[in-house]
């Protein structure tokens, strides 16, 4: 499938309809928009910090990737692989993957508001926010080397180092200064392209 924003093509197999069939799905919390807003103060500045290739960084267990693979005389075997193969990190469309995932980010989310720093989190992207532009900074810096002792790697591209009071996060533009939230203006210019 195509990579969000790239030409790149990455893997995928869907293991929903196989796996799911011997889970329990379990409903859980899981944070948006709204509680960045209401973590969110006028004025604001914010740093928005998105994990790399955050699936791949869930490692499984060793005596459960047997669980997760595809044995030779799957049928989908022949499409994928001759010798068959095994999924050894989190994988999309498993029922409980993101319920796993949130929960492992939270534990080292959790240090970091202990610590006082305001931080609200959708899936894997995080944002930072401070009333002081210096205090961002530092508060940015002590998220990312948090994430860092957890075993997170962070997406340096997509990091912005200067915090403006006025940022995309989770799809939509937050603005502190008038509290606003709308839909970024490339995203409304394409949506108008395509309805013409």
């Amino acid at each position: 499938i195509g990579k969000k924003g790239t030409d790149e093509k990455r893997n995928c197999i869907n293991f929903k309809p196989g796996l799911n069939l011997y889970g329990v799905f379990r409903h859980f919390k899981q944070n948006g928009l709204k509680q960045a807003m209401i973590t969110m103060r006028v004025g604001d500045f914010m740093i928005s910090i998105d994990l790399e290739k955050a699936c791949y960084q869930c490692g499984l267990a060793q005596h459960l990737w047997r669980l997760m693979g595809i044995s030779e005389t799957d049928p989908r075997l022949l499409e994928l692989a001759p010798l068959g193969w095994c999924a050894v990190v989190l994988v999309f469309g498993l029922w409980d993957s993101p319920r796993l995932f949130i929960l492992l980010l939270k534990v080292a989310l959790s240090q970091c508001r202990q610590l006082g720093i305001r931080v609200s989190d959708l899936v894997d992207d995080m944002l930072v926010l401070d009333g002081a532009f210096d205090s961002c900074l530092q508060s940015a810096f002590l998220v990312l080397y948090t994430l860092r002792l957890f075993g997170w790697r962070v997406s340096l591209k997509k990091l912005n180092a200067l915090p403006p009071r006025e940022l995309e996060f989770g799809g939509l533009v937050l603005d502190s200064v008038t509290w606003f939230v709308f839909v970024p203006e490339w995203k409304r210019k394409k949506h108008c392209a395509a309805h013409q």
